[in-house]
C-alpha cells in the first residue's frame, strides 16, 4: 500500500494480462484504489462492504479523474456509505430500473392480447399511439424521471398539432401503460 500520486499513476505498469490493483493508503478513504488493466486503461474506484457484502464503485478513468478528484470522491461515497447508503447498489438499481420503453413492451404483450376480437386496424393504430408515446416522452427515459408535468406537456404538444380526440386517446393509454407499470409481473412479487 502505497500513496497514490499522478506519477504513480502515469508511470504505472501495464499488465500483459488481467489487471492489477495498487490500493492507496489515505485513512480518510479506506478501500480507495486504482486498477491498471492490460489494455492499458487506468481507473480509480472504491472497494466497501455493505451490509456484509463486498461492493466496488467504480470513480472513473484517468486521465479523465486527477489522483485529488478521484481522492476526494471516494471520501464523499465513503461519508455516504457511513451514512448506510450504498452508492454501488444504488447505482446498479437505476441502471436496472423500468424505460418507458419497456413499460411499452409489457402493455403490448399483457394489454392487447385481451382486446381479442378487436378490429386489427384497431389494434395497429393503438401500436402507433404507443409509439408516438415513446417518441414524446423518450424510449429510453427511466419511468421513475416521468412526472405529471411530463404527460401534461405531450398531451399539449398533441392537442395544438390540431390532434385533440388523439390527444386524448393517447392520454388514455398512457395512464393505463403507467397504472400497469405498478402491478407486479406474473411470478413477480415487487414493484418495478
Amino acid at each position: 500500500m502505497a500513496t497514490l500520486t499522478a506519477d504513480f499513476v502515469r508511470t504505472a505498469k501495464i499488465p500483459l494480462t488481467g489487471a492489477t490493483t495498487h490500493w492507496d493508503n489515505d485513512p480518510r478513504a479506506p478501500g480507495f484504489g486504482l486498477r491498471v488493466h492490460a489494455g492499458g486503461t487506468k481507473s480509480f474506484f472504491l472497494n466497501y462492504r455493505f451490509e456484509g457484502r463486498e461492493r466496488r464503485q467504480t470513480i472513473g478513468a484517468w486521465p479523465r479523474w486527477s489522483v485529488t478528484a478521484a481522492r476526494e470522491e471516494a471520501r464523499e461515497l465513503r461519508r455516504l456509505i457511513d451514512k448506510g447508503r450504498d452508492p454501488a447498489g444504488e447505482r446498479r438499481k437505476r441502471r436496472e430500473a423500468p424505460t418507458v420503453q419497456d413499460i411499452i413492451e409489457r402493455y403490448i404483450e399483457e394489454h392487447l392480447p385481451r382486446k381479442i376480437g378487436a378490429p386489427t386496424v384497431r389494434l395497429n393504430d393503438e401500436k402507433r399511439m404507443l409509439a408516438e408515446i415513446g417518441q414524446k416522452l423518450g424510449k429510453h427515459t427511466k419511468v421513475a424521471d416521468v412526472h405529471g408535468g411530463d404527460i401534461r406537456e405531450m398531451h399539449r404538444r398533441i392537442t395544438e398539432s390540431g390532434r385533440p380526440v388523439r390527444a386524448n386517446r393517447i392520454l388514455a393509454i398512457a395512464s393505463k401503460m403507467f397504472s400497469l407499470s405498478l402491478v407486479p409481473m406474473p411470478g413477480e412479487n415487487t414493484r418495478w
